[in-house]
């Protein structure tokens, strides 16, 4: 879900920095001009969203090099519980 507001923004950096979430991911599902055209007429129409995966990692490595989180802890989002949730072998 989209993060709305300071308070929810501290509380899902904190829940990182505890481990409460294990794995940040987004949901790249680009579309097509036309399928974009399908709102022409009424913009309800349009499928919603927009491209995320260039831009997660270098928010996540500006939050590690600012100490919201550590470098180990991007990794660990990124890469290690990934792996280990879907029981990739080290």
């Amino acid at each position: 879900p989209p993060m709305k507001g300071e308070e929810s923004r501290i509380a899902l950096w904190d829940a990182i920095r505890r481990g409460d979430i294990s794995t940040v991911a987004t949901d790249h599902c680009p579309f097509q001009s036309f399928e974009k055209d399908w709102g022409k007429e009424d913009f309800t129409k349009i499928p919603n969203g927009c491209a995320g995966i260039e831009n997660m990692y270098p928010y996540m490595l500006s939050a590690a090099n600012s100490g919201k989180i550590s470098f180990e802890k991007a990794v660990e989002l990124f890469a290690t519980n990934p792996a280990k949730i879907f029981g990739c072998r080290s």
